[in-house]
């Protein structure tokens, strides 16, 4: 570690940061608070749950990644992180002189994507840890939740979701 990170990471008005020393991207979306896990308020400008995504990003996702994340997201419940708060490997590993992908990996330090929170609570269809938080009264968390934006530009359906992404 640089003896300006050590210094950095004493501060706590020092910029965020994630364990690999990545910048963790405040902006007018979040709220730097003591509560990782939910500091965005509204969907980045290029979050794949916005409904108002310029016509050029139509497709980028892919068809079967679409689907696969409104699966795991809006089915199974699952927290789904926001890309601006992940750490993406990139370091190879090698399995029988071929690469395999290592992509995003959880350090901790991620915060739930605001775009995915925010379809979750409007389709009805919060995340298991979102349900969890109320039943157990997590009052930070349920703090986090009320402070999201719902009147975010975000898919009405799965279905407006996944099409988007798979043209």
């Amino acid at each position: 570690m640089k003896p300006s990170q050590s210094a950095e990471n004493n501060n706590p008005k020092a910029t965020p940061r994630t364990i690999l020393g990545k910048k963790i991207h405040i902006t007018p979306e979040t709220k730097a608070d003591e509560l990782e896990s939910f500091r965005l308020q509204a969907p980045c400008p290029e979050c794949p749950f916005r409904s108002d995504l310029p016509e050029h990003l139509k497709g980028w996702l892919g068809k079967s990644r679409a689907e696969e994340i409104a699966h795991s997201v809006f089915f199974m419940g699952q927290s789904f992180p926001c890309h601006k708060t992940t750490e993406l490997e990139e370091d190879e590993e090698w399995l029988d002189d071929e690469p395999i992908e290592r992509g995003y990996q959880y350090k901790g330090c991620e915060s739930q994507c605001a775009g995915a929170s925010i379809m979750q609570i409007k389709l009805g269809r919060e995340s298991q840890w979102m349900q969890v938080a109320r039943r157990l009264n997590f009052e930070a968390e349920i703090k986090a939740m009320d402070r999201l934006d719902l009147n975010s530009a975000v898919f009405d359906s799965i279905e407006d979701f996944v099409e988007f992404h798979s043209r």
